[in-house]
């Protein structure tokens, strides 16, 4: 049985669920990862890794010293454990840890390599002559380019990337954990609950979401909303929220475990998670991993034009989606669902049928293995 070699470092950071699920649903194949750190392993156990800790302290202090001079993170000590892995297939998730990689995969120039994009690697990077001639070099190696959809797709085409190479592979999520709820107006005085749950950064768009609550509860002064998440920007919405004077209606939950995220989406009546790109550049690349498993218990969502979204959210179907940024539609739409909460079961039915369809775990981890068995 031929290994797949997961590169990807550090292993694992703390919102790589969906990484984790493509390691522990992939059947046809060995898999093992490749990282140069492992941090969070109670959250993500795995068998197999090679890793620094796996080095002598002397292959470590070289390890440091090509980081700090070459930006790699992978030398040629990694060259004996993958030969006895007996890894057939490298699979870079993300296109920085291809570059990160590129001594590694000299080292093996049979074995196919296949890089998935996901945001900043595409957005952001490529601004940098570096970075855009260090992906050319990938795009060049690699046999396979996943996207999560058509916008990223164009992206990486228009940055050089054979279409022949790319193929548009959606993050899948495994149905059986997220049960599906019909959504109703909720009795006596019990408020709506609005959700967002997203590490705060610019492009999650925390501040319009703020700004279009703070709009709408002006008129329905019981609506709530709840915030999951940490993240650099935390401070800045916290002093926003006081100055927005909605401190009693919005509460920071700080950050959750997987289960308890999925009990939030279970409890929320609405998703507001208004994407925009960042002053950098920055966007989702694809669509939030949030929004999929948002849609997969029933919860209409509110969110923007951007990115690979329109993709996940159907416009009047499943959500309603507003122009980046555009803090009078997100309102309307706020409103508007709100004001027609027998909508919320529709929504919610035709939301958990895409993700069924098109974002199952199984059934995407399916067509990877089929691509994987085609190399």
């Amino acid at each position: 049985m031929k290994t797949i070699g997961h590169i990807v470092s550090p292993y694992l950071f703390h919102t790589g669920s969906w990484i984790y699920d493509q390691l522990t649903h992939i059947k046809r194949f060995d898999n093992v990862v490749i990282t140069h750190q492992t941090q969070n392993l109670e959250q993500f156990p795995f068998p197999k890794i090679i890793s620094l800790n796996e080095l002598s302290p002397l292959q470590r202090k070289l390890h440091q010293f090509a980081v700090k001079h070459t930006w790699r993170h992978y030398y040629y000590f990694y060259k004996h454990p993958i030969r006895d892995f007996n890894v057939g297939i490298f699979y870079a998730h993300f296109g920085w840890e291809a570059v990160f990689a590129a001594p590694l995969l000299r080292a093996f120039p049979k074995v196919p390599l296949v890089v998935r994009f996901y945001g900043v690697d595409v957005t952001v990077q490529p601004k940098s002559f570096f970075w855009r001639k260090a992906y050319i070099r990938v795009f060049n190696r690699a046999s396979i380019v996943l996207v999560e959809g058509n916008n990223m797709k164009k992206n990486l085409i228009s940055l050089g990337c054979p279409e022949s190479k790319i193929e548009v592979a959606h993050l899948g999520i495994d149905i059986a954990e997220y049960p599906f709820c019909v959504r109703t107006l909720p009795l006596g005085n019990d408020s709506i609950r609005i959700l967002h749950c997203a590490t705060f950064r610019e492009k999650k768009g925390h501040k319009y979401a703020l700004e279009a609550f703070a709009a709408v509860k002006k008129k329905h002064p019981t609506l709530q909303l709840r915030l999951i998440g940490d993240g650099p920007l935390l401070i800045a919405m916290k002093q926003m929220v006081k100055a927005l004077q909605i401190e009693g209606s919005v509460e920071f939950l700080g950050t959750r475990t997987h289960q308890e995220i999925i009990q939030e989406l279970i409890n929320a009546h609405i998703l507001l998670y208004p994407s925009v790109t960042a002053a950098d550049g920055d966007t989702e690349g694809g669509a939030p991993v949030t929004i999929i498993e948002a849609l997969a218990t029933g919860l209409p969502v509110i969110s923007s034009r951007h990115a690979d979204i329109p993709e996940v959210v159907f416009h009047e179907r499943s959500g309603l989606l507003a122009e980046e940024r555009n803090v009078d539609q997100l309102s309307d739409h706020l409103e508007y669902l709100i004001l027609h909460p027998d909508l919320w079961e529709g929504y919610g039915k035709v939301g958990r049928t895409h993700i069924e369809l098109e974002y199952n775990l199984n059934t995407q981890m399916n067509l990877l293995e089929d691509l994987f068995e085609s190399l």
